[in-house]
């Protein structure tokens, strides 16, 4: 995925604008309301359409197959990777859980994941689970290496996800810090009112974590709501702010 997306950014067309894989050009409409023309920093389905458009990758997948095909790649090849010198044996790693604070699948989740890293056949993952009293106080002490937290935003902002985790005293309690993070970039986008202004400085945020990966994202829940018949107003009880509003309903 890391080598689509670099292909997507640095590849380019081809001399007769066609989209490298031979054949008449296809056209394809796209809604008036792309929010970004920087794959860097578009996330939405008509943004997508565009940039798919628009710019060739360095691998695609042929419509009905599972392997990828070079696209702007000469060629395509996938070997396993060499172990890294001085390492021998597996690498073992302790999940730690709770199993009530989260949710009650938090620690069947965890044991998935433990249970794919062991199948690689380089991790001896082992899941530990605790009561969420102990469970706090040992974090705190820093006795885990690795261990899952919960997150809900308390309002739809970019800000709830980056503050929080990556300030100083932040709720992770994993004891990193960015001083490019912490001293420049939270207090330039809590200054600037424009929200849309401050792209540049919550993409630069990403791009450090995604490098220093003090925190990495496992999954994401959703909210549902199910009412009877006679029973309206749902539509406007559940939004991205997480706020479920009951004073919108209403009987016939």
């Amino acid at each position: 995925m890391a080598g689509l997306a670099s292909g997507l950014l640095t590849g380019c067309g081809t001399e007769n604008g066609g989209n490298g894989a031979g054949g008449s050009g296809i056209v394809v409409g796209v809604p008036d309301d792309v929010l970004a023309t920087d794959p860097a920093s578009g996330y939405d389905p008509g943004s997508w359409l565009l940039f798919n458009n628009a710019f060739q990758s360095l691998l695609s997948f042929p419509e009905g197959a599972t392997e990828p095909q070079p696209d702007a790649a000469e060629s395509c090849g996938f070997t396993s990777a060499p172990a890294e010198e001085g390492i021998s044996g597996k690498v073992e790693v302790t999940p730690w859980s709770t199993p009530s604070r989260y949710g009650p699948a938090t620690d069947q989740e965890l044991k998935a994941i433990a249970g794919r890293l062991n199948a690689s056949g380089l991790f001896d993952a082992d899941v530990r689970s605790v009561p969420f009293a102990r469970y706090e106080k040992d974090i705190a002490a820093g006795r885990y290496g690795a261990y899952v937290k919960g997150w809900v935003p308390d309002y739809p902002d970019a800000g709830n996800f980056t503050g929080p985790f990556f300030g100083e005293g932040n709720v992770l309690d994993n004891d990193y810090g960015n001083s490019t993070i912490t001293g420049t970039l939270l207090p330039r986008t809590a200054a600037e009112s424009d929200r849309a202004a401050t792209d540049r400085e919550f993409g630069r945020i990403q791009d450090i974590v995604a490098e220093d990966v003090p925190v990495l994202p496992v999954w994401q829940a959703k909210q549902y709501a199910v009412v009877q018949d006679g029973v309206y107003g749902l539509e406007y009880c559940l939004d991205a702010s997480t706020v479920f509003r009951f004073w919108e309903l209403r009987k016939a």
